[in-house]
């Protein structure tokens, strides 16, 4: 998820039994330790094409959390030696392991098991944004500092406990209506014949309730959009899978595969016809606005010359499919979350 939530979340975990007794360096702490796997993400800054291969990449790995949290327990320690080494330590551990698993509920795909298996995961449960789980992370931090205001400190690890415990059950709510959303997709298929070769739901950004949903088969890549609120029919976009020399040349492209890898198999080839030659286009369809657009946010492109050489292959991100003031964006989301 965001950062911010991240750090959020660090600092609620660390307001679980360890701030009233480590002191208020132990939130810091969290707040930090929640943050630091996703620096990663300035790897972009060297090269644009570094943050699909390396963000979420080994610093969300399950074997990152024991080799940072000892040098951050001992950076934080080191002025508190009186106190238990061993109570900083575990506190730094959780705050940085909660990272990459509350990750793992979201869409962008985690390599969780990072350097040893190169293999992306994501339980589609929960939106990359959402201001609702956000809202209750802000709400356990704000209580235990007005806690702390009363002379109460003693108290707040029931408070921050209890965010976690809230907090949690918002992300099972989550994998309640994913699970809404994919048996609508496998009803959809059955009505037609189709056998499901593979299929996402993916949450919508700020919502529960609004999926963006695909699904392959043989032929075809089928693009739609349901809200669980109701109990619609779910509509789709039938996508032919093409077949062109063109598009296998693509394929074997190393940015091309490293696209496909991030996609996780949902990169989608779309042959175009430009003034200097041909074109592939892969559009990630996981990612569209609104969620039911069969076009995506983001796609890779190899363009050709006129005798089919490749000429360049670079990142495409569509900003004008989702340019809206802030207050449009907001009236979209109330829309699509009333729109059955």
């Amino acid at each position: 998820m965001d950062s911010i939530t991240q750090g959020l979340l660090g600092a609620a975990v660390a307001e679980c039994g360890f701030r009233h007794r480590l002191g208020r360096g132990a939130t810091l702490m969290g707040a930090v330790g929640g943050v630091l796997p996703d620096l990663d993400i300035f790897l972009g800054w060297v090269d644009p094409w570094w943050t699909m291969q390396y963000h979420r990449h080994f610093t969300h790995s399950v074997f990152f959390a024991p080799l940072v949290a000892a040098p951050l327990a001992w950076l934080f320690w080191r002025r508190r030696k009186e106190q238990r080494f061993a109570l900083w330590l575990l506190c730094a551990y959780l705050v940085v392991a909660t990272h990459p698993l509350l990750d793992l509920l979201t869409t962008y795909g985690t390599k969780l098991f990072a350097p040893f298996v190169d293999a992306r995961y994501g339980l589609d449960w929960i939106g990359i944004i959402d201001l609702h789980y956000t809202a209750v992370l802000i709400v356990t931090i704000v209580a235990c500092v007005v806690l702390r205001r009363l002379r109460r400190s003693s108290k707040t690890w029931c408070i921050g406990a209890g965010g976690i415990v809230v907090s949690t059950g918002y992300l099972l709510y989550g994998a309640h209506n994913h699970a809404t959303a994919m048996t609508r997709i496998y009803d959809h298929a059955t009505e037609r014949g189709e056998q499901v070769l593979a299929a996402r739901a993916i949450p919508n950004i700020g919502s529960v309730y609004v999926w963006r949903l695909i699904y392959r088969t043989n032929r075809a890549y089928y693009v739609g959009r349901t809200n669980t609120r109701f109990n619609a029919e779910s509509g789709f976009t039938r996508l032919p899978i093409k077949d062109h020399a063109l598009i296998h040349k693509a394929d074997e492209l190393p940015y091309v595969q490293l696209f496909r890898n991030f996609a996780m198999g949902w990169a989608r080839p779309i042959l175009a016809q430009g003034a200097l030659g041909p074109s592939v286009v892969y559009d990630d369809l996981r990612y569209g606005w609104p969620p039911g657009n069969v076009r995506s946010l983001w796609s890779a492109v190899v363009e050709f010359d006129r005798h089919e050489n490749v000429r360049s292959v670079y990142r495409a991100t569509h900003r004008s499919r989702t340019k809206r003031s802030v207050g449009q964006l907001w009236r979209d989301f109330w829309r699509e979350l009333d729109k059955p």
